[in-house]
């Protein structure tokens, strides 16, 4: 290193906080260091990068440490993420060796006060004002091209979430055993053995990684690793430790002799002392020590490849408040894999909606087996989460989400957070998953997973019989009268002088796989082979059918064709109408009756409609309400939706009151509401594999797996039993060869 530069950096070092910050942002000597995914970011200059300095090392540790520190555009929300772009250009850090690997793998960045929910994000309107009424009404799929140029940018590309821990980490394993003691979960030292499995690696993030590169880059925005993180003070050793590994690190090759002749003992060591230093002058500030993969490279300049972004988020207890580019996300877990190519009507299209993975033959049960009910692992939080959505909207089985990558709407989770505040809350304070008491115990874990998938799906529903009781039947201040029945009665197919009316099943053909077709070529997406949509919320709501949860597989989605045309589905009655108000029918039918009058008359109503569309559901095309509403803000009037809480009045004026203000097209709101929430059901070729012994690695990844073309979402679980080292070294195996080529971001 040359004499002056040597100087130069001394000085800086020695400065206050702030001009140091200036002056090594003025000789681009900084790792920039950014609130959250999502941020706006501003293009780099194409700086020429100068020779690499091993020596510099300990510089950039202590400029990351301090910027950090000076709270440089940090966000609210308790995160922290670092990501690629944040790098400098002629940022300089040198590649650990193997004896400081571990030390490499922290981070450490300060602790940042927890804030409120992030408020709903606006809704986008998707579908042109000149088609959704066609769309939704007769189930047209309007002219060719018919999006056009009025999509926002970035809706056909994808945020990449995983979500990961690194249970092989010894302050990992500390603290998950510590907490345990504190919540009485200890495990019988027999039984602790059944344990190892959480705290094995088998490289798999790493290959989950290159399979979304291999099979999904070209509609990938950009790849967001959630993970852990701990409290550290400046007594730790850790953060000692972490200096001395950068320190280390900086070390020239002791074969490299032209590199040995730069080295500046001197300024080596009073680099040391004096990031030493910086360190003590922080004393004040509440520090975390985030951990980061072992094969990640430390120079963060490296985490992109081609043009896809990697970034790290930190203290992300909820995926509620990831603030991702695109309004749809793929979220994984770190054994998650895509196993051929796939586009984006796999996973969502603006054309349909979400794409949806359940198991309709397994129900989240309303009322479980009590001997079920385990707070530790993932059935305790199913069962909690269930609960919610049963006191909200209805008592019922609900199909769990598959354990496979699945699209989220970051809408969907920010009103999750809004409509169980006090759930979501008490869940991010529990340090693990399964550290509460239970389903129904104070304390239970909310799975914002399972309620984002089942939110829409409800909301949805909730949606259509409001359509239909307040939008288009009761009146526009609510009164709910003989004539309101009447029409009620007439509209879901009732004889005047008939207290019942039978429902049966009728032709539908929203899934044809030619409609399909003409809706996603009209679009301009590609047909997907790998996914078969088998309902659409086109056709109402999946889970009315007698027959979900059955055993015959090919009879758990509804049918609308063949032997089952003619079905009857229900008996409605017309006592289901009987209420002193449009909103009191509506929460009657809707939430407490919601099997026999709710899910009846969605029956109806659609029977009703023909053979597309929604017709009967919805309110007269100029039907209009004057609402006085003086306070509602532009943001407001973007998110058309109902109450988040069921006790709330939803009455005609009072909904569209809290929404806007002035002439509402009740018509024209509601089929935006109805925008909000639709999706589709996919059947795709999925794999949940359980490896217990060797023989099951060469089963199913080396066996059938590899043979089965249609295969293209596995979830390869951890369950060994027998053999662990040779069950690791076939995964290993398996992994290598099928996604051999390593990410830039790879050491």
């Amino acid at each position: 290193m040359r004499a002056g530069h040597v100087d130069l950096l001394r000085a800086m070092l020695v400065e206050n906080l702030s001009p140091l910050v200036n002056s090594l942002r003025e000789f681009v000597l900084t790792s920039r260091i950014l609130s959250a995914v999502g941020e706006e970011r501003e293009d780099e200059d194409d700086m020429a990068n100068p020779p690499r300095k091993p020596v510099l090392l300990l510089v950039v540790v202590l400029v990351a440490i301090v910027l950090v520190l000076s709270a440089v555009s940090l966000s609210t929300t308790h995160t922290y993420t670092l990501t690629w772009h944040d790098a400098e250009p002629d940022t300089l850090v040198a590649t650990s060796n193997v004896s400081v690997t571990s030390r490499l793998d922290y981070i450490v960045f300060p602790a940042t006060p927890t804030s409120s929910p992030h408020p709903p994000l606006a809704h986008i309107p998707v579908l042109p004002e000149w088609c959704i009424d066609a769309h939704f009404a007769l189930g047209h799929t309007c002219a060719p091209g018919y999006f056009g140029n009025e999509l926002t940018r970035g809706m056909d590309r994808f945020d990449m979430v995983w979500t990961w821990v690194n249970s092989s980490d010894a302050r990992l394993q500390d603290a998950m055993m510590q907490a345990r003691r504190e919540e009485g979960f200890v495990l019988a030292e027999e039984k602790e053995p059944t344990e190892d499995k959480l705290y094995r690696d088998h490289d798999e993030l790493r290959h989950s990684f290159r399979s979304v590169l291999k099979h999904f880059r070209a509609h990938a925005n950009s790849f967001t690793l959630f993970t852990s993180d701990f409290p550290l003070s400046h007594s730790d050793a850790y953060l000692q430790d972490i200096v001395d590994a950068y320190s280390d690190a900086s070390r020239p090759d002791e074969n490299d002799a032209d590199a040995e002749d730069e080295v500046d003992a001197e300024f080596e060591d009073g680099n040391r002392r004096t990031l030493s230093r910086r360190v003590d002058t922080l004393e004040d500030t509440e520090l975390r020590l985030g951990l980061k993969p072992a094969w990640l490279n430390p120079d963060a300049r490296d985490w992109v490849d081609g043009d896809v972004e990697l970034g790290l988020q930190f203290q992300s207890e909820v995926f509620e408040g990831f603030k991702g580019l695109t309004m749809a996300s793929i979220y994984l877990n770190d054994d998650f894999y895509i196993m051929a190519d796939l586009i984006p009507a796999d996973f969502y299209t603006r054309a349909m909606g979400p794409v949806l993975r359940l198991e309709p033959a397994l129900l989240i049960a309303p009322s479980p087996d009590p001997a079920r009910i385990i707070p530790a692992g993932e059935w305790g939080p199913l069962f909690a989460s269930n609960a919610l959505l049963c006191a909200r909207f209805g008592w019922r089985g609900r199909p769990y989400a598959q354990h496979v990558p699945k699209a989220l709407s970051r809408t969907l989770l920010a009103e999750v957070a809004e409509m169980w505040p006090a759930e979501m809350r008490r869940t991010r304070a529990h340090r693990f998953r399964g550290m509460g008491l239970g389903a129904w115990g104070e304390g239970g874990d909310a799975y914002s997973v399972f309620l984002g998938v089942h939110l829409g799906v409800e909301r949805w529903r909730e949606s259509l019989l409001w359509s239909f009781v307040v939008g288009r039947i009761g009146g526009d201040d609510g009164q709910w009268g003989e004539a309101e029945r009447e029409s009620a009665w007439a509209a879901v197919g009732g004889v005047d002088g008939e207290a019942e009316v039978r429902v049966l099943l009728t032709r539908r053909r929203s899934t044809d796989v030619g409609r399909v077709k003409g809706v996603m070529r009209k679009a301009g997406y590609a047909w997907s082979e790998r996914t078969h949509y088998v309902f659409s919320s086109e056709d109402g709501y999946p889970y009315t059918f007698p027959h979900l949860g059955g055993a015959k597989e090919e009879e758990n989605w509804p049918q609308f064709s063949g032997k089952h045309l003619g079905r009857e589905l229900c008996v409605l009655k017309l006592a289901c109408f009987v209420g002193g108000s449009a909103s009191d029918v509506f929460k009657r039918i809707a939430f407490e009756e919601a099997v026999a009058c709710g899910d009846c008359i969605i029956h109806a109503l659609r029977a009703q409609s023909g053979e597309y569309g929604l017709a009967a559901f919805l309110p007269p095309p100029n039907r209009t309400v004057v609402v006085e509403n003086a306070t509602y803000t532009q943001q407001q009037v973007m998110i058309p939706r109902l109450p988040l809480q069921r006790e709330d009045d939803f009455g005609l004026v009072r909904v569209l009151g809290a929404r806007g203000g002035g002439v509402v097209n009740v018509r024209a709101w509601t089929l935006r509401l109805l925008e909000r929430y639709r999706f589709v059901i996919g059947d795709s070729g999925t794999a949940f594999v359980m490896i217990q012994q060797p023989s099951d690695v060469t089963k199913h990844l080396f066996g059938w797996m590899a043979r089965d073309w249609w295969l293209s979402l596995v979830c390869v679980n951890d369950d060994i039993m027998k053999d662990p080292a040779r069950s690791d070294a076939l995964i290993r195996q398996w992994e290598a060869a099928r996604w051999p080529a390593p990410a830039a971001w790879e050491r």
